[in-house]
């Protein structure tokens, strides 16, 4: 997991909007991101300063990527390129 100090090095300061607001963090550049069988290199990415949200949510520079389909209440995800 990425602590704040290397993201000083590797990222750009930023704000971006959340549910609770607008909130200060860096966007980077993630080199894998891996999500079942599917596997998107050099995703764009912004990490929150501070401890939430907690739990790490996919953004649209991944679901952009993907075509999504609900089938029966589950959310199921295909690579589009």
């Amino acid at each position: 997991m990425l602590i704040y100090w290397r993201l000083r090095l590797i990222g750009k300061k930023g704000r971006a909007g959340k549910a609770s607001g607008v909130a200060d963090g860096y966007r980077i550049k993630l080199k894998k991101v891996q999500v079942g069988e599917i596997v998107l290199r050099n995703v764009d990415a912004f990490v929150f300063q501070g401890n939430s949200p907690a739990t790490i949510l996919l953004g649209m520079s991944f679901l952009n990527q993907t075509h999504m389909d609900n089938n029966n209440n589950l959310m199921v995800l295909r690579r589009k390129f």
